[in-house]
């Protein structure tokens, strides 16, 4: 059991680490408020995997089937929303505040987490990932399926938060005012980018 959890756990680490829509929105909030900011990112996006990997679990237990073409299509809005998310942060690069340091979020906590919830639901296909992620593991627990993917799952939202704590807090430490300036444009950019590539490739397969 050990070795299983211990394999899981560096799995996830790997798949956590790299740079995705949901990293770049926590650095952002970093970048603009600080903390709290990345906090609140980083909770919204956790919202949006539990989500996500409900969904597997109902279809896991056969509750529910996903149409292929269906996925393709809600990916594609998916990629609409990223790209409507980066036109925002573009017209807004120029509204940070040119003060001493970053001021701490305040009056935006909703929004903030309802923005990272959609950004991580954005992909529906990420059902199709945990579908396919999580039954090797608990087959190797030995566990039932629900039991096995409660585990699982804890373990998720522990790294998870661990993980993209870590992207936020290092960038509120090292982000100047200047800097936030920067890396909210590069952020726009990145997203518009990504929101493109989600939007072809997922219209691309639905057609």
């Amino acid at each position: 059991m050990t070795t299983v959890i211990g394999t899981y756990l560096f799995t996830v680490l790997l798949f956590l680490i790299l740079p995705g829509p949901v990293n770049l929105a926590v650095v952002d909030h970093a970048a603009r408020g600080g903390w709290k900011g990345a906090l609140l990112a980083v909770f919204g996006s956790n919202l949006a995997s539990l989500a996500l990997i409900l969904a597997a679990g109902l279809m896991l237990d056969g509750l529910g089937r996903i149409h292929e073409s269906l996925l393709d299509a809600l990916a594609a809005a998916g990629g609409l929303y990223l790209l409507y998310y980066g036109g925002r942060l573009w017209h807004s690069r120029h509204d940070l505040p040119a003060a001493e340091s970053v001021p701490a979020a305040r009056g935006h906590g909703a929004k903030i987490v309802a923005s990272t919830f959609i950004i991580g639901i954005s992909n529906p296909k990420d059902v199709v990932f945990f579908m396919t992620f999580f039954p090797p593991f608990i087959v190797r627990l030995g566990w039932d399926l629900w039991p096995g993917l409660l585990l699982l799952t804890a373990l998720w939202c522990l790294l998870d938060y661990a993980v993209l704590l870590a992207y936020g807090m290092g960038a509120a430490k090292i982000i100047t005012p200047a800097r936030a300036r920067t890396v909210h444009t590069a952020c726009a950019a990145l997203f518009i980018l990504i929101g493109l590539y989600a939007f072809g490739s997922g219209i691309g397969r639905f057609i």
